[in-house]
């Protein structure tokens, strides 16, 4: 066991302190004086010297003495010194002295006679031996860390400034976990020694609730999507499966019979006029599919084409809407700031036409004239006050001007950006694409009339030909082709409604395959919600074997380590309880009392004892033995100055208490 004796601590110029030198020579001592004398000012001096905090871990706070105006004062080092000692197994190891020196930086800048404060510096010293900041630190840090210091000096550090998660690491760690199979047994759940093998039940429940979430997002996906594929059933024109079948059957028969009748026609002419004609109306259809095909193909392109122009003027034109919404907010912004500042020049006006009001010359108590320079104190006052409001009001101003250039700025730019856009807009080429369908949709027409040239050519010939043709010649080919192709339309028109049956098919099918994922999820949710209740009761029976071990450990104190909710689940908690109490609902006397049993067994832990700073010592009845060195502050209305005090042991620290500070144990608990 090592131990941390304090030996000396020398204050200067700290907070309230201006001097003062206490010699602890490493035994229990006590602090007396009423309020505002400095006993917590030394534990900040102290916790300051090797921290860089005080006493309640505040890195920010005030350092320098004040003056009766609560003003810094200036040109003054304030200066910590501490000797320490070290004891290793009741046997002297080693002394060492600790130091800390802030002080302010005058810097005079060049072809200046005066200095200008430009902020602060700490100087370290080790043994008398100056350091930098890092290996002070690291110094202190070889001996024992900052956390670790504060666990076994501070009383309310654990309880108080912990987490409870790291409050729980550093009980857990006073006690061997058992082992995963004995926990696993004693509740039965044997399937969790092998789990929790080489995991803790910390990373094992927040894995099994991750599982659980991950789930439950998925079930929450599938209802929706199941009600989409419902949605797109009704949105289906869908027939009897068979009965298209069989009439796609019956279309597929009047088709062969069809194109054997053209066949025949066109391989059975009675004459070679007529083979003529059916040659050449083949032709002239074919030609005019082809061209149609063409202009149709031709004209899905200009189609597009505009869809394209479409969606890229819509989104100018929204664009355009946003930049309009933007100037509208900027010329209200910049209205608002135009009559804030107008409201502020008024207000300066007013301010500046203030003048130094000459009844101040006169005391308001005796009514006599003050002297002359309490006068110039007070214009002084009156002066640095009216300089200090038109400062701030100008610079108030001058926000609101920025305010207004900025809006000017920025409504210039969106104009800029209208003006971009509906040039861009404006040169959309809309005329070629609209021509392009107007010559497309008149070529159609041409083709289906036969204007064209070559159309027209073979329809003239057609024509020419049944004007020469015999009575006796066979019928027209024209009536066949016509059926044939409305024949292919109905088929067509068939294989799509049997597409749409396919498509409910699959949707049906979606929809089996969500609800049986569903169900598996649900099935696993439940598997992981039971192996979750599992690890609870694992977890408690792992804590209550643990528990005993850990408060034996402590005399005063004894942890609650998980809280059980209504629904019978357990969260995992820790707190340390006086008789049942928990820490937080305790009073003072009995906080500082569990803390001091706490930093006895941590103490133990580390094997290592460091002072022990005990505040408000009035309000506490009786204190735990500890073998570490105590500084006590006790709050004396009688005792107008810091005086430190020797007290034999617990026994005359308590008789002092009720002597001096006035409180009988009694009235404490």
């Amino acid at each position: 066991m090592r131990k941390l004796r304090l030996l000396r601590l020398r204050i200067e110029n700290f907070r309230g302190i201006k001097e003062l030198d206490l010699k602890f020579d490493g035994e229990d001592k006590v602090l007396a004086g009423t309020n505002e004398v400095g006993k917590t000012t030394v534990a900040d001096a102290y916790s300051w010297l090797i921290s860089d905090k005080d006493s309640k871990g505040n890195s920010q706070f005030a350092i320098k003495p004040l003056d009766e105006n609560n003003n810094e004062i200036h040109h003054l080092n304030t200066i910590v010194e501490g000797k320490f000692q070290i004891l290793k197994d009741g046997k002297f190891e080693r002394e060492f002295d600790l130091k800390k020196d802030y002080h302010e930086k005058w810097t005079r800048k060049r072809g200046s006679t005066t200095e200008e404060f430009t902020g602060h510096t700490t100087d370290y010293m080790i043994d008398e031996v100056p350091e930098n900041k890092g290996d002070y630190e690291d110094y202190i840090d070889n001996i024992i860390d900052y956390e670790t210091l504060k666990l076994i000096s501070d009383p309310l550090y654990f309880s108080e400034q912990l987490h409870w998660k790291d409050q729980r690491e550093i009980i857990y760690s006073l006690a061997d976990r058992p082992d995963p199979t004995e926990v696993a047994a004693e509740v039965e759940k044997y399937y969790l020694a092998e789990k929790l093998e080489n995991s803790t039940t910390e990373k094992h429940q927040k894995k099994l609730k991750s599982k659980m979430k991950k789930i439950n997002k998925e079930l929450e996906k599938i209802p929706a999507r199941i009600d989409e594929n419902h949605r797109k059933l009704k949105d289906l024109d869908v027939g009897d499966k068979q009965e298209l079948i069989e009439q796609l059957d019956t279309l597929q028969e009047s088709l062969d019979k069809l194109q054997e009748q053209r066949a025949e026609l066109k391989n059975n002419s009675q004459s070679s006029t007529m083979k003529k004609i059916i040659d050449l109306k083949a032709d002239l259809q074919n030609l005019k599919e082809d061209k149609l095909e063409k202009a149709n193909n031709r004209l899905d392109q200009y189609r597009n084409e505009k869809k394209k122009l479409d969606t890229a003027k819509a989104t100018h034109e929204q664009r355009i809407a946003n930049l309009k919404n933007e100037i509208k907010m900027q010329e209200e912004r910049k209205s608002r700031a135009e009559r804030d500042k107008k409201e502020l020049l008024e207000v300066y006006h007013e301010e500046d036409e203030k003048v130094f009001n000459e009844g101040k010359k006169i005391c308001s108590s005796c009514g006599q004239k003050l002297p002359e320079e309490r006068i110039e104190e007070v214009k002084a006052t009156f002066n640095r006050r009216k300089s200090n409001t038109l400062a701030d009001i100008k610079a108030r101003g001058k926000k609101k001007a920025k305010i207004i250039e900025e809006a000017e700025d920025n409504i210039k730019e969106a104009l800029a950006g209208v003006e971009d856009i509906q040039s861009q807009i404006d040169n959309l080429e809309y005329e070629p694409i609209e021509k392009g369908l107007e010559k497309g949709a008149e070529y159609k027409r041409q083709v289906k009339e036969n204007e064209l040239p070559e159309l027209k050519e073979l329809a003239d010939k057609i024509e020419e030909l049944q004007d020469s043709k015999s009575d006796g010649e066979p019928a027209d080919l024209t009536d066949v082709n016509f059926k044939i192709v409305d024949t292919k339309k109905e088929i067509k028109a068939v294989e799509e409604q049997l597409a749409n049956v396919k498509n409910k098919e699959e949707i049906e099918e979606r929809i089996v395959e969500l609800q049986d994922k569903e169900q598996q999820l649900v099935n696993n949710y439940e598997v992981l919600e039971k192996e979750l209740y599992d690890l609870e009761e694992y977890i408690k029976a792992e804590i209550r074997m643990m528990e005993e071990d850990i408060n034996n450990q402590f005399e005063i104190v004894e942890f609650k380590l998980f809280d059980k909710q209504v629904n019978g689940a357990i969260n995992e908690t820790c707190e340390a309880m006086k008789n049942g109490i928990p820490y937080s609902e305790l009073n003072t006397g009995s906080q500082y009392q569990a803390g001091l049993d706490i930093i006895r067994t941590l103490s133990d832990k580390y094997e290592f004892q460091a002072p022990v700073i005990i505040d408000n010592r009035e309000r506490i009845a009786r204190l735990p033995e500890v073998e570490s060195q105590t500084i006590q502050l006790v709050m004396t209305p009688d005792r107008t100055k810091l005086e430190m005090i020797n007290l034999a042991d617990e026994d005359a620290v308590a008789d002092f208490v009720e002597e001096e500070a006035g409180i009988k144990r009694e009235s404490l608990f």
